[in-house]
């Protein structure tokens, strides 16, 4: 919820932001893409071990 609420602020305000600091952001925004989906991955499969027992 964290991660969409500064995502939202950020498009909000994004004209007035710089062109690196958009750099950054989008940098930001993959990298946290990437952490995200790896984390996901084992919390479905101990999500689906769970259900099934």
């Amino acid at each position: 919820m964290l991660y969409e609420a500064l995502d939202t602020r950020k498009n909000e305000v994004e004209k007035d932001l710089k062109t690196a600091d958009n750099l950054k952001i989008a940098g930001l925004k993959i990298k946290y893409a990437s952490i995200a989906s790896t984390h996901r991955g084992g919390t479905k499969v101990k999500e689906n071990t769970d259900s099934k027992q």
